[in-house]
């Protein structure tokens, strides 16, 4: 299985140099992808076309950008102990319904 966490939020522009070579090598590979979360603001060349995302936490606005579910795969959410508390501070203003009741893992797509 490949991980991918190579890219964070910083990216800016299509990858270049290593960081892209490594993404190609990663395509040519037959096995199983997962990426961690969805860094992108758009799809870029070359990019991961992973078989199943770990979303950390809230949802990503690359999640929403267009043509970037082809790169999604499998959509899972991830407990990574953000306290519900945190999201509702004033610099955030998020509701969010906790849904790790009964397991550290939930699967949001088919």
């Amino acid at each position: 299985m490949i991980t991918d966490a190579l890219v964070g939020y910083s990216l800016s522009g299509p990858p270049r140099g290593a960081l892209a070579s490594l993404i190609r090598s990663a395509a040519d590979v037959e096995c199983p992808t997962l990426a961690l979360d969805v860094p992108m603001s758009e799809v870029y060349e070359p990019a991961v076309k992973a078989d199943a995302t770990l979303r950390l936490a809230l949802s990503k606005t690359g999640l929403a950008v267009q043509g970037a579910q082809a790169y999604v795969g499998e959509l899972w959410l991830a407990d990574i102990g953000v306290p519900p508390e945190l999201y509702a501070k004033p610099t955030v203003g998020v509701r969010v319904r906790m849904p790790f009741n009964e397991n550290d893992l939930v699967k949001l797509s088919d």
